[in-house]
């Protein structure tokens, strides 16, 4: 009995505990019971990692850019608000309205730096107020800034996705000449690059016969990329750690471990029908969907989210074709 009060999430005291705080080495199973369990954690986790992030980061050209657009849309929005932050009865409101909202004197010293610095755009702790980083820190913690964020068009979605063609090998048919498009700027959702060097043969990664249920375990991985693609807006090096994790959250394949189906497709004998394997990829599907689905990986809404996934999935299928 003790092992299981002990396996078992200190939060919502439902789930599994899969994880443990750092801080405070309380056992939780997701996301959304971390963010629940102790605001001294959580605040204390997002303000170290985004003063890391200050620190550590070198911007582009563009994502100097984007920041600025960024600032200016804040600015806009406060402007159509009546300007800067209330005060008196009705902060509190302005403050649930408005979780992140900076001082008119912060965003025109942001603005000016921004506009005026050829370098990078760094923005120090210092720069904001005690109660500024605050509020930022609360947005960070509650996903109040996704909005501010310009909306990432999937590169399959994009007109020539579907001219993509590879050669047998797994590398591109055309070739660029050295020194070409260096000076063009890559496009957002353009397809990525195919692989630079021929992929080897799978015999060659494992002495073992391929898995049966490789043909059920490929829309299963497209699954688990297209969805971090869109929990991470594109941008899944963002945080390599945390994309791992929801990748192996919405494929079960990822995981290692033989499946109940897989060993059922290789049993002689005839297996349960709880244990065979698919027979369509809706079917295969299904377990990533129902593992998506879980508040842990999208949060809030996250069944229509996972669903959604699955259109992804079809876009990408809907674009294979025979190597070259």
């Amino acid at each position: 009995m003790a092992a299981d009060t002990q396996g078992v999430c200190r939060v919502c005291l439902k789930q599994f505990a899969r994880y443990t705080c750092p801080r405070c080495n309380l056992r939780y199973c997701s996301l959304p019971c971390y963010q629940k369990h102790g605001p001294r954690c959580t605040e204390s986790f997002y303000r170290e990692h985004v003063e890391t992030d200050l620190r550590d980061t070198n911007a582009s050209a563009d994502e100097r850019q984007c920041m600025l657009d960024i600032l200016h849309r804040v600015q806009q929005q406060q402007d159509a608000q009546g300007g800067g932050s209330a005060s008196g009865d009705d902060s509190q409101d302005d403050a649930e309205e408005a979780p992140c909202e900076l001082s008119e004197q912060t965003l025109a010293k942001l603005l000016l730096r921004a506009e005026a610095g050829e370098g990078e755009l760094e923005v120090a702790p210092g720069d904001l107020t005690t109660e500024e980083r605050s509020a930022f820190e609360r947005a960070v913690a509650a996903g109040a800034l996704r909005g501010m964020l310009a909306p990432w068009q999937p590169w399959w979605l994009a007109a020539d996705a579907g001219c993509l063609a590879l050669s047998a090998d797994g590398t591109a048919l055309v070739h660029e000449a050295a020194g070409e498009g260096l000076a063009a700027a890559p496009i957002e959702d353009a397809p990525p690059p195919p692989p630079a060097e021929p992929l080897p043969r799978l015999s060659a990664l494992t002495p073992r016969a391929p898995s049966p249920l490789l043909r059920w375990q490929l829309p299963q991985l497209l699954y688990a990329y297209c969805a971090v693609m869109r929990l991470f807006n594109g941008d899944y090096r963002a945080d390599a750690l945390e994309a791992a994790a929801a990748a192996l959250a919405a494929a079960p394949v990822l995981e290692g471990t033989t499946a109940p189906a897989e060993r059922a497709a290789a049993a002689p004998a005839p297996a349960s029908p709880l244990l065979l394997p698919p027979e369509s990829v809706p079917e295969a599907l299904l377990p990533c969907v129902e593992a998506a689905a879980g508040p842990a990986l999208f949060g809030a809404g996250s069944r229509g989210a996972a669903v959604g996934v699955l259109a992804d999935v079809a876009m990408t299928l809907a674009m294979g074709r025979p190597a070259a």
